[in-house]
């Protein structure tokens, strides 16, 4: 069965929506970076004095000092960096577990996993998830946090935790700036998603409004050319056929009914072209009965059918929907009478109505012909000789104007099939 001609969400606006979230993700991780310093050095500073004032080793205050040092040139450098070069999520990730790693050193010369920096560790781990969700760039900062406690669980540190109450007040500290680092990543990342969210909520209404206008600005003069050019045609066919009942050689009879086929097929085609551009606004929703609407439509291409020696053939009751009956009629009566002209003589086509369990209805026409081989359903793309390719572009209408869509591809056992699916209409509690 070929794809659905209808409504969903194509693929370019999913890839769009996951490209807008990286780069809101990454706009609010470059944020936390740049800021990462500014809350890292008072917390450095502060926890190698209390650590000095502990009566700590002189070498292990040198060894915290320096390894702490290094930590806030490295974030102070990159946020240098970020004003001038993009981040990167390779760049995220390599950083935060750079510093899950550093953190790990400095509680080694602290206790170990009695530590007061202990609360720093995962500050890393938190703001990766936010920023990465369950991706690798999560993984790795928090299986190296893991790794850490684990290490420490098992081994003894370096030297042991600084005494009270210093311990208690360097705790305090590193829980004050984790708390801080925190709150710059998540409420960074959710902030940054929440405004990408509506600026692509506002570009999608606005395309949506300039599409629509544009539409319309077509539509409005394909059918004022349409409507002008019936008048004329209306005149020219009216003179052939008076001039066709005078007398004439068999002849020039001949080159004039071949004359008024055409301006038939021309006024079928304005017809047709009318239908498909009128406006969305014309729509009038009523209660149908859509199983007498298929057995009319049966009986009316029956006249056409007999003369090509084809067969019709009604199956299926239907309830009632509350639809459009003139838009779904035209759409249907296209797919009918395309049915008949793509059936050889002593072919049948047969027009089937069945109720989805999800409430729904579907509407099927099924031919014997040669099959439809079309990869869409395009306005004057037709496969039919002569053809304007509106009859379907008219079917595919009628179906999602009503929430539905048309579908379009081989019939079991040769021919093809034609399906108009439409939605369980809404519960009036929801409309």
């Amino acid at each position: 069965m070929a794809d659905r001609q209808g409504v969903g969400r194509p693929d370019s606006v999913a890839r769009d929506d996951a490209e807008v979230a990286e780069l809101a993700t990454r706009a609010a991780a470059s944020a936390f970076l740049r800021w990462r310093p500014v809350v890292v050095a008072p917390v450095a500073v502060a926890n190698v004095t209390m650590f000095a004032l502990s009566g700590a080793e002189p070498l292990r205050v040198r060894g915290l000092a320096a390894g702490l040092a290094l930590m806030v040139a490295a974030f102070t450098t990159e946020s240098i960096c970020l004003r001038r070069f993009a981040l990167s999520a390779r760049w995220l990730g390599i950083s935060l577990l750079s510093t899950t790693i550093a953190i790990g050193v400095g509680m080694a010369m602290t206790g170990g996993i009695e530590s007061p920096m202990l609360p720093l560790l995962f500050a890393p781990a938190v703001t990766a998830l936010a920023a990465f969700g369950r991706s690798h760039g999560a993984v790795y900062p928090t299986a190296a946090a893991l790794m850490i406690v684990a290490l420490f669980a098992t081994f003894p540190p370096l030297g042991p935790a600084p005494a009270q109450p210093w311990a208690g007040r360097m705790m305090l500290v590193a829980i004050t700036g984790a708390l801080v680092l925190l709150v710059l990543s998540v409420t960074g990342v959710f902030t940054a998603l929440t405004r990408s969210a509506f600026a692509l909520e506002q570009l999608r209404r606005h395309s949506l409004a300039e599409a629509r206008q544009r539409t319309e600005h077509i539509e409005l003069v394909g059918a004022k050319v349409a409507h002008e050019l019936k008048n004329p045609l209306a005149a020219i066919k009216g003179l052939i056929q008076l001039f066709a009942r005078q007398p004439q050689s068999e002849r020039d009879t001949a080159r004039l009914a071949v004359i008024e086929s055409e301006i038939d097929r021309i006024e079928s085609t304005l017809a047709s072209y009318l239908s498909f551009t009128r406006p969305l606004t014309d729509m009038k929703l009523d209660e149908v009965d859509l199983g007498r609407l298929l057995d009319e439509i049966a009986i009316g291409i029956e006249g056409r059918a007999g003369g090509a020696g084809v067969r019709v053939a009604r199956r299926g009751a239907l309830p009632s929907y509350r639809a459009d009956a003139r838009r779904l009629r035209e759409g249907l009566q296209n797919l009918a009478s395309n049915a008949v002209e793509a059936s050889p003589a002593g072919g049948r086509v047969t027009i089937v109505g069945e109720t989805l369990s999800s409430g729904g209805v579907r509407l099927i026409v099924e031919d014997e012909g040669p099959g439809f081989t079309g990869d869409a359903v395009k306005p004057f793309d037709s496969e039919k000789p002569g053809g304007s390719g509106l009859g379907l572009t008219i079917a595919r209408s009628a179906a999602e104007l009503h929430g539905g869509w048309l579908e379009i591809g081989p019939n079991d056992g040769g021919g093809t099939r034609a399906i108009i699916e439409l939605p369980a209409p809404p519960r009036e509690a929801d409309q």
